[in-house]
């Protein structure tokens, strides 16, 4: 299975260690236009999704957020951004994500520091269990 171009390795990355630091600032600065340059494409839709937010958001609905490894933790520290930064209440955000092993004290902090923070955030309660 072909993985999409952003789970691949850019080939321009070896031997960065080996190259100037003006040839690593320039690569990463190239990097970096070309991701805002995807973003600038995807306005129309970044819109509709928050519209779609928006609208779910006024009919009771919840936000979610899920992810795994480092993506379920910046999902996690964006779900926690919704209550302290803007106002929108804890009961109405909702946190998924895969179990992870007991052994697991990354996720056991996040879980922890997530009730503590706002303790009205639901959790997958499966991902606890399999946990706690």
């Amino acid at each position: 299975m072909k993985l999409p171009a952003t789970e691949d390795r850019d080939p321009q990355s070896v031997g960065l260690s080996k190259k100037s630091d003006e040839d690593v600032l320039s690569l990463l600065l190239d990097r970096q236009i070309t991701a805002l340059n995807a973003a600038a494409r995807a306005i129309p839709q970044i819109s509709q999704a928050a519209a779609a937010l928006l609208r779910a958001a006024r009919d009771g609905g919840k936000i979610g957020y899920a992810g795994a490894g480092s993506a379920g933790l910046t999902a996690l520290a964006d779900c926690l951004e919704l209550p302290g930064t803007f106002g929108f209440p804890p009961s109405a955000c909702a946190f998924f994500m895969p179990a992870a092993p007991k052994t697991s004290c990354i996720w056991r902090e996040s879980m922890r520091m997530t009730r503590m923070a706002a303790p009205g955030i639901s959790t997958n309660p499966a991902s606890e269990k399999a946990i706690y």
